[in-house]
C-alpha cells in the first residue's frame, strides 16, 4: 500500500552510492621460476611463488587449495583448460604483472554448468596490473589498480572488481 500522495510522471532522484573503498591489494612475491606448458600438456601445480606462466595449446593446468603467485599469466586459447580443485578449500592466484586469460575454467573436474556456484568464493584471481579474459572464469577476479576486459560471450560466475573499468 501507498501512503500519501502520488504524483504520477514526477522526478525519479536515484539514491547516491559511493565513494567506495576498495579492499586493500595483496603483497605479490612472484620468483624468476617460470612455468610453460607445452602443447597438449597436463599438470597439476603445487601452491606456491613461480614466474611466468604461459599456457601452449590444448593444455590443462589443475591448481589445489593455498596461493599461487605468478609474475604474469598468458593463455590466448579457449581450448586450454584451468581446473580449479576446491576440495581442499580456497585457492588464491596473484599476478603481479598484466595477464591474458583466454582458456575455460573447471571446477573439481567439472564444466562449469554443472557446478555449484555457491563455491565461487573460494577462489580469488587478483592482479596488480590489468587483466583480459576470454573463454570462462569460476570466482573473484580483483584488479584494484587496473582494467578487467571480458571478451565477447565471456562466462563469469562469481564477481569482477577494478579500481579503473570493467569492459565487456
Amino acid at each position: 500500500s501507498i501512503a500519501g500522495s502520488v504524483s504520477p510522471g514526477g522526478p525519479v532522484a536515484p539514491p547516491e552510492l559511493g565513494p567506495w573503498t576498495l579492499p586493500a591489494s595483496a603483497t605479490f612475491r612472484a620468483t624468476d621460476n617460470d612455468i610453460n606448458l607445452a602443447n597438449n600438456q597436463s599438470l597439476t601445480l603445487a601452491p606456491g611463488q613461480y614466474g611466468e606462466l604461459n599456457f601452449a595449446s590444448n593444455t590443462t593446468l589443475t591448481l589445489t587449495a593455498g596461493t599461487y603467485a605468478f609474475k604474469s599469466l598468458f593463455s590466448d586459447s579457449i581450448f586450454n583448460e584451468l581446473n580449479l580443485d576446491t576440495s581442499g578449500g580456497e585457492i588464491v592466484i596473484q599476478i603481479e604483472e598484466d595477464a591474458f586469460l583466454g582458456l575455460q575454467t573447471l571446477v573439481d573436474g567439472a564444466e562449469l554448468a554443472e557446478t555449484d556456484t555457491a563455491n565461487a568464493s573460494k577462489v580469488l584471481l587478483e592482479t596488480a596490473g590489468s587483466i583480459s579474459m576470454a573463454g570462462s572464469f569460476y570466482g573473484t577476479v580483483f584488479a584494484p589498480h587496473g582494467t578487467i576486459e571480458l571478451g565477447e560471450n565471456y562466462l563469469l560466475i562469481g564477481s569482477a572488481i577494478a579500481g579503473n573499468d570493467i569492459r565487456g
